[in-house]
């Protein structure tokens, strides 16, 4: 009697835009959830080489205090826009590029992101120079030019960065952040419980730019080493900073 042999499953074969469209969500989750942003995918035609936008709200000075996570006792209390009042915060606008590739990442991803940069600020202020008045940010404007208003790009990728990449952002002029973020490859669903897990990170670096020229001098960004890899946390005082703007489901788009 001959035994046939046994028909191996057929793996689907993942493709480029499974690929993409995956680590995209994985890291979209891990700002908005992680560094309390409001960011939403972009994709598709005309995306200006854009895959996540959005914005950061930050309190402005140490007297917004209550916005503040209190974490002498283990507690953690987030304050949403309607109550630290508009006066206390302030906007930042995020724009960020997510490079799920085999290899680290080289120069050429942050001069090619400083080139969306320059093409978002000339799109959303053509002729108004950074220097002229603009009227009160208010929380249902997306394009309209503040000067108050800045801009950081981040660069995220799934395979880290080279040396020279890091030599590179650290002289670039545009406030800037890497993000290493291994996980994020396509797969089943995610179930509830693994939805709620912290997610891993290999390293994340910021410039000066961004430090010095965005954060100023009151608010800075900590690092934490933990079981699962390295976490980032904003703090101004000597606490962490909680959530300031619109809730996860509330983000407004740009």
């Amino acid at each position: 009697m001959s035994l046939l042999p046994k028909l191996r499953p057929k793996l689907k074969r993942r493709t480029t835009l499974d690929i993409g469209t995956s680590f995209e969500k994985h890291a979209l989750r891990y700002f908005n959830d992680e560094l309390h942003m409001d960011l939403r995918r972009v994709g598709g035609a005309g995306d200006g080489g854009i895959d996540l936008r959005g914005w950061w709200w930050l309190p402005r000075s140490t007297d917004s205090s209550s916005g503040l996570q209190d974490t002498a006792d283990g507690l953690s209390r987030e304050v949403g826009i309607d109550k630290l009042g508009l006066k206390d915060v302030r906007r930042v606008r995020v724009v960020a590029q997510c490079k799920a590739e085999k290899k680290s990442l080289g120069p050429r991803a942050v001069r090619e992101l400083e080139g969306v940069m320059g093409n978002l600020r000339f799109r959303i202020n053509p002729n108004q120079p950074l220097s002229s008045s603009s009227s009160t940010t208010s929380l249902t404007s997306d394009d309209s030019f503040n000067p108050e208003e800045r801009d950081i790009a981040i660069l995220v990728s799934q395979s880290g960065f080279t040396k020279s990449t890091m030599q590179y952002s650290a002289s670039s002029n545009i406030p800037l952040m890497l993000v290493h973020l291994p996980g994020g490859r396509p797969t089943d669903e995610l179930s509830d419980e693994q939805a709620e897990e912290e997610i891993e990170v290999k390293s994340l670096w910021w410039n000066r730019a961004l430090s010095e020229g965005v954060l100023g001098d009151g608010i800075e960004l900590r690092k934490t080493i933990g079981p699962i890899g390295v976490g980032v946390g904003l703090w101004m005082g000597g606490r962490r900073v909680g959530r300031c703007g619109p809730g996860k489901d509330g983000g407004l788009g740009i």
